[in-house]
């Protein structure tokens, strides 16, 4: 049986306002009295969002509920920067994508507070399938195959593999990647040389955090990493190194991730340059830009404190668990921080590193 809501919420009609109509503001009560109501799903929610979102309002303030368009608040709430050139922009992108799905009215709900301007928002989204709603997420397991779809949807409206033949600029740069360019063949499960140009790849980007896992270890253990003597070359010269016997969970998840969108190559720098060569770290450094600018995908272990960490989703649980409330037989659910507020927040180790600085540029 549906749990009932509390006398405030009773008077706002959830239905028309996910489905049908705009409106402003609806004064919920105060943070004190919200965050004491434990019988209302939805207060519970609110509270929940707020908290979760890492917000401590003052006991008086005043929290209201407005709504927005859906592909509006998607342009607002994640890192859309409209018209990159003549055939790019995602916020285009979403406004027609909008009009074809009928998605303009449909909405989204979101909280508000403070005084003197200072007004902060916490979305809440219906957990429905379609464009532009919230869809439930598995705090253990990532779902792989939406993101194959994502990058579908990507080479369907960014122009897509064609658009790589003018990514890959210079005779310098083919050159690197058709001779001496290493990727991990995950199939095979070795390393290969002399791609071609061609080649549809994923890059990792990591933090190797050695020291760290050092005192973790027995003592002398070291990160996996090819050396020149791991290098085989057959007779016909084409080269190959075989794979350490033990990865890091972050590499292995990686590799998985590589396979699972369906990818057969994956770079890591670790494995794919010579770490005792110095003449093949200067190359391969030197190339680096080019070598994240080729990837077809780039996978950012961001929350990741060393090598050994493994990527939420695959090997263990993600840090945020989906908060999500029954409220008048719409299924509402907490948003989850905007990729904007990951992308340039502190709280990953990843954003803190130089390295990884330069393989996020």
């Amino acid at each position: 049986m549906p749990e009932a809501l509390c006398s405030s919420c009773r008077k706002f009609d959830f239905r028309k306002y996910i489905y049908e109509s705009r409106f402003f503001a609806f004064k919920l009560g105060s943070w004190r009295r919200i965050s004491n109501r434990e019988d209302c799903p939805f207060c519970r929610l609110v509270r929940d969002a707020i908290l979760s979102n890492g917000y401590r309002p003052s006991s008086k303030s005043l929290v209201k509920l407005s709504n927005k368009k859906s592909w509006k608040a998607c342009t607002s709430f994640n890192e859309y920067h409209g018209v990159r050139g003549k055939d790019y922009s995602n916020e285009f992108d979403l406004y027609a994508h909008a009009e074809k799905t009928h998605a303009s009215s449909r909405y989204q709900l979101y909280l508000w507070w403070g005084e003197y301007g200072e007004n902060t928002h916490v979305y809440l989204r219906p957990l429905r399938s379609g464009p532009f709603f919230g869809r439930v997420v598995d705090r253990d397991r990532a779902d792989l195959s939406f993101c194959r779809k994502w990058i579908d949807s990507c080479d369907e409206h960014h122009s897509g593999p064609m658009e790589r033949e003018h990514c890959i600029g210079t005779i310098t740069t083919r050159d690197f990647l058709q001779e001496r360019l290493r990727l991990i063949d995950v199939e095979k499960m070795i390393i290969v040389r002399g791609s071609t140009d061609r080649t549809e790849y994923v890059a990792l980007t990591y933090v190797w955090g050695e020291e760290k896992l050092k005192r973790e270890r027995p003592r002398g253990w070291q990160m996996p990493r090819s050396l020149r003597a791991d290098v085989w070359t057959d007779k016909s010269g084409v080269e190959t190194i075989e794979l350490p016997g033990e990865l890091p969970h972050t590499i292995r998840d990686a590799m998985e991730v590589t396979r699972r969108v369906g990818y057969r190559y994956l770079w890591v720098d670790s494995l794919c340059i010579i770490q005792d060569d110095q003449q093949d770290q200067d190359l391969q450094i030197s190339m680096m830009d080019e070598i994240y600018r080729n990837a077809t995908l780039t996978i950012a272990a961001g929350s990741g404190l060393h090598a050994d960490w493994g990527l939420p989703g695959v090997s263990r649980r993600r840090r945020f668990a989906q908060r999500s409330e029954i409220v008048d037989g719409v299924e509402l659910a907490v948003a989850f921080p905007s990729f904007r507020e990951l992308n340039s927040g502190t709280s990953l180790v990843w954003n803190t590193r130089g390295w990884t600085l330069q393989e996020k540029i």
